[in-house]
């Protein structure tokens, strides 16, 4: 059993040739009574750390890939001026103009966003109400000063 010694030098290595390297280099550590025995739990056990932070640093780049995905498709523009005006390398001719002027005047009606907001009350029929309950406590208040007066004259 020789160990290869290429999977030092690729960046990434592979899962499986990691994996087999790491056997090899376990059994050659197993038969070979030279190291001693905390030596030999060291290396096992960093060959352990090693397969498994390969298994999670490929699992990150895969999220980051397919993060980096999404991220794309979301600023992707699928309408507007860039999209009239791409694979133009010359804004200044008359066509060109022509095709901005078309896309600003064309602005899409966007919704509002957020909560609606509430209509104000309408403050004239209150008004109105009071003056009229105003207009009729006036009136009954006459209507008692009249008879107040009436009572005490005739005493």
């Amino acid at each position: 059993m020789d160990l290869d010694l290429s999977i030092l030098k690729s960046s990434p290595p592979d899962g499986t040739e990691l994996m087999h390297a790491n056997s090899v280099f376990n059994t050659a550590l197993a038969s070979n009574e030279s190291p001693a025995s905390p030596t030999r739990r060291y290396a096992k056990r960093m060959t352990q750390l090693v397969e498994s932070q390969n298994a999670e640093l490929t699992i990150l780049r895969k999220e980051l890939q397919e993060c980096k995905e999404l991220l794309q498709t979301r600023k992707k523009r699928t309408k507007g001026k860039r999209i009239k005006l791409q694979g133009e390398f010359v804004f200044s001719t008359e066509e060109v103009l022509k095709i901005v002027r078309e896309a600003e005047e064309k602005p899409k009606a966007k919704r509002p966003r957020g909560r609606p907001r509430k209509l104000p009350i309408e403050e004239v029929d209150k008004l109105e109400e009071d003056e009229e309950v105003e207009n009729s406590s006036i009136e009954s208040e006459l209507d008692l000063v009249d008879c107040v007066a009436r009572r005490t004259r005739s005493n």
